[in-house]
């Protein structure tokens, strides 16, 4: 549990009273006749606590107007009832919020500049009461108000509660402080008898605040002065610049210290330069500008223990260039290739950050005024970039070499059939590029493979485009691949185009590398290559309506279910026949649904076995034979003759082309 300490003084022309809760001294009467002797200022920073200060009026007057009592010499009891109330005086709080700092240092009604003036005219008497504690509460005005009321002391310890009940005295106004510093809380009561009191109600001060206290030589009986952060101060500033002087932390020890421990305090340093021309120091405000580049000797003397010490303070330019730096250092480049070298001038605040460029071989680099770096012919270039402001430089190193201006291949057509390798050559150019390396790719792996010395090898009939291309330019050539059917090998073959063309697009794949041109085209195949032809449309229903239609797994249902929603297949009977043969007039009609069921330009049949006009497909097949389709032999068409893989191919390549 905390300590705690009370004092009070009685004035009676600059009258104080001074007591304590565990020893009380006499009254003591001060004159204005007091002289000081040499005194120094320093600073401290305590926490105040005014609301709580002012919430003691409260509390004191209404224990004044009750009937209450104090010890006479003789110890006995003393009545006092309903005593006016005390006015609380603004003026006399600044008066008691000064003291209450200054008991913080020196705990003693005597001010620390050795006098007991209050310095406060207008009032014909003063008193007095001061208290500190460690106590937890200590900050609470009950608790404080307790203290000063000394109700278990005698007629000696009650100097305190004669004070508070105005005996002696007839005091009329009153102003109160409490400070939290170096964990004790410091209570100041002063009373005063002016006639008319400050009673303009100020903003209680809650947090803290700085404090100037007088402090007179001869109340010390220790002083200490820590100055190591001048002695690590970097005296470095920029031109233009204003910072706050290192902080001299001085400590002190008066007389009277409570809770008797050095006060820390911050003292006034005097601070001189020696060249207000290159830098302005500030003592009262504690801070120090830079004037202008150069160098001058700022000294310090502190008041508390007297030390002194100087330090070079140096004052740069911000706006002078300092350096320049590349974002690169090197840089290889192949001829007619380019590159953008940034440069950054320092510092950032730098006025002037342009910058001039330069080559040391314009014959194998040049550079332009924004630093673009250009490759001319082989060999060696330094680029220097140099400030405008400064003269500052910095480098970079070019190597150029030789561009790749294209590539070519040996074959620009190649034939194979599945599973068989073939070769394809690259030649890089010019011969003395430095940088030849190439990567191979093919636009159909399903087709075609290339590894990357171009060793091309066929996976199924197709067309693959296999691209060579250089790393240093991206030039590229190409090589168009055909891997044949095993049965479909000759170009001359009236329906060699067709089949490559169904087997390009995804329309037919055919099977282990053969077409089987000569087989018979069934139904669901018909179907399906046109359904393919067409990007593979999704039906709106999967819901068949053949009855031998009915495995949805199957490669051909969703191109019937499509095709039968659209009107272009109706089967017989509700049966589709996925697996019988195609018939030409069944092929032709179907294409011809496909395309809308354009109307042919004449009704005439141009072949001798097709003069049933009233013929489902007698329409499709004119419509076919007037657009191309179709040519029939010797005249004839042959509507129900099979329909065989060669002919449906070559019927949808002519419908597409």
């Amino acid at each position: 549990m905390g300590t705690g300490r009370l004092k009070k003084k009685i004035v009676t022309a600059v009258v104080v009273s001074l007591c304590s809760a565990f020893a009380v001294t006499a009254p003591l009467v001060l004159h204005p006749a007091e002289t000081q002797a040499s005194t120094f200022q320093v600073t401290i920073k305590p926490e105040y606590r005014q609301t709580v200060a002012r919430d003691m009026l409260k509390l004191l007057n209404k224990w004044r107007a009750g009937s209450t009592w104090y010890y006479d010499s003789s110890n006995k009891k003393v009545y006092l009832n309903n005593l006016k109330p005390l006015t609380y005086d603004y003026t006399l709080e600044k008066h008691a919020m000064q003291r209450a700092a200054e008991i913080a240092i020196s705990f003693d009604h005597t001010r620390p500049r050795g006098d007991s003036k209050t310095g406060i005219s207008g009032y014909m008497a003063f008193g007095e009461n001061i208290a500190a504690t460690t106590n937890v509460d200590g900050g609470q005005a009950q608790y404080a108000l307790d203290m000063f009321k000394e109700e278990n002391y005698p007629y000696s310890g009650q100097g305190h509660r004669r004070l508070m009940l105005s005996v002696p005295g007839n005091f009329s106004n009153i102003g109160i402080a409490c400070v939290f510093y170096r964990g004790a809380y410091y209570w100041c009561q002063t009373y005063g008898m002016g006639s008319k009191p400050d009673t303009t109600v100020t903003a209680a001060l809650n947090n803290s605040k700085v404090v100037t206290v007088d402090v007179e030589t001869s109340m010390l009986t220790s002083r200490a002065a820590d100055l190591s952060e001048l002695n690590s101060w970097q005296a470095t500033l920029k031109r233009g610049e204003t910072d706050y002087l290192p902080k001299v932390n001085l400590s002190i020890a008066t007389n009277d210290t409570w809770p008797y421990a050095a006060a820390s305090v911050q003292g006034v340093p005097t601070w001189t330069s020696s060249n207000t021309n290159t830098v302005i120091v500030n003592s009262d405000a504690g801070t120090i500008t830079a004037v202008h580049e150069g160098a001058a000797n700022v000294s310090m003397k502190e008041p508390i223990t007297g030390a002194s010490t100087s330090k070079t303070v140096s004052v740069t330019d911000p706006n002078v260039v300092t350096g320049v730096s590349l974002d690169k250092t090197t840089l290889e480049l192949g001829t007619g290739a380019s590159a953008t070298l940034t440069a950054t001038v320092s510092p950032v605040s730098a006025a002037n950050k342009n910058v001039t460029w330069s080559s040391s071989n314009t014959a194998v680099a040049t550079v332009s005024s924004s630093g673009v770096v250009k490759g001319v012919k082989a060999g060696t270039a330094v680029i220097t970039a140099r400030t405008v402001s400064g003269s500052k430089t910095a480098t970079c190193t070019v190597n150029v070499s030789q561009s790749v201006t294209g590539v070519s291949l040996d074959k620009k057509n190649l034939t194979l059939l599945p599973g068989a390798s073939g070769k394809i050559n690259a030649t890089v150019l010019p011969s003395n590029a430095k940088n030849k390396n190439i990567t191979w790719s093919s636009s159909n792996k399903s087709v075609a493979t290339v590894d990357q010395d171009g060793n091309v090898k066929a996976v199924a009939p197709g067309l693959a485009v296999i691209t060579v291309k250089t790393q240093d330019g991206n030039k590229t050539a190409s090589c168009n691949v055909r891997v044949q059917f095993k049965d479909v090998t000759s170009t001359s073959s009236w329906y060699y185009k067709p089949v490559y063309w169904a087997a390009d697009l995804g329309i037919t794949t055919g099977s282990n590398g053969f077409f089987s041109p000569d087989e018979d085209c069934t139904r669901e195949q018909a179907v399906t290559f046109l359904w393919r032809q067409g990007k593979k449309p999704e039906p709106k229903s999967m819901k068949t309506k053949f009855r031998d239609v009915t495995n949805q797994s199957s490669y051909s249902y969703k191109a019937i279910m499509w095709a039968s929603e659209n009107g272009i297949v109706t089967g017989t009977n509700g049966l589709f026949s996925p697996r019988g043969t195609c018939t030409r007039e069944q092929i032709v009609t179907i294409i011809w649904r496909f395309a809308g069921k354009p109307e042919p330009s004449s009704m005439k049949s141009p072949f001798s076995d097709v003069t049933n006009s009233k013929s489902y497909s007698y329409k499709a097949i004119m419509w076919a034979a007037e657009n191309g389709i179709t040519t029939g032999t010797n005249g004839k068409f042959s509507p129900k003759g099979n329909c065989k893989r060669r002919d449906i191919v070559t019927f949808l390549y002519r419908f597409a082309n």
